[in-house]
């Protein structure tokens, strides 16, 4: 064989190789997708991304993902891209029956827990909800936490449009007491202006746990590096320390 015609087929294996390249898709992204749900996950201020959204990003750098970040939209188009895209993962989930077969659950990251917050000083019972039938109650509007309230036959109940209405809603004695997330509730009022002598927070009536799930096509490799991740961060104190920067207290979910 020629040198020429060696040059040639050499420029012309390495053309090949290169246009194939380009034809064959990139590897999708990793995503980060959540939503606006304060004091887990923070949109824009100095506390952003949030605790759990501090957490997840550690996660995924440890994982490789240098530029990890965490990417926010509203909550039905977080789950729409979550669902579609192989590398996506979604937080903060709650894990339900519905739910069990659209993700694929990789790790609790947190345990919120749910009771009554209201301003001090307040004379009724936080502790046992039972005792509060007197009082308005704040929740969210539709929210599943009011079928407890009707079994602790509290029927004053007054809906929110979200947290910060809620909180909006006691200060003007629009209500009483606030039943929800007290992490949120806490936060809200802290943003609202209160020390945390101005406010009394109950007992927890219920905890449920906040979940990281992934695309159901997540390969299982890609989620043992997610679930080793975790054990990392939780190993090496990197999750209380933010827990804590965060001013968010550690809960075992009951």
């Amino acid at each position: 064989m020629t040198s020429s015609l060696s040059k040639l087929l050499a420029v012309a294996i390495i053309s090949t190789v290169a246009t194939t390249a380009m034809c064959q898709p990139a590897e999708a992204p990793v995503r980060l997708l959540t939503l606006p749900y304060p004091p887990f996950t923070i949109e824009t201020g100095p506390n952003a991304p949030g605790a759990i959204g501090e957490i997840v990003v550690n996660m995924s750098k440890r994982m490789g993902n240098p530029d990890a970040k965490v990417e926010f939209f509203p909550w039905a188009r977080s789950q729409m891209i979550a669902k579609s895209q192989p590398h996506a993962v979604i937080f903060p989930m709650d894990r339900s029956s519905e739910r069990e077969y659209e993700y694929r659950w990789i790790v609790q990251l947190h345990c919120r827990v749910v009771g009554f917050v209201a301003l001090s000083p307040f004379v009724g019972d936080l502790d046992h909800g039972e005792s509060l039938t007197q009082y308005k109650v704040g929740v969210l509007r539709a929210s599943p936490s009011k079928e407890l309230l009707k079994s602790l036959k509290l029927t004053n109940i007054v809906d929110g449009n979200d947290y910060a209405d809620l909180v909006k809603k006691l200060q003007k004695r629009v209500i009483d007491v606030i039943f929800g997330t007290q992490e949120i509730s806490v936060y809200e009022l802290t943003q609202a202006g209160l020390k945390p002598g101005e406010f009394t927070v109950g007992k927890p009536s219920y905890s449920r746990g906040i979940w990281l799930a992934g695309n159901l096509a997540m390969p299982d490799a890609e989620l043992a590096q997610w679930r080793r991740a975790f054990d990392q961060v939780s190993q090496d104190d990197t999750y209380k320390k933010t827990l804590r920067k965060h001013h968010i207290a550690e809960q075992t979910c009951k």
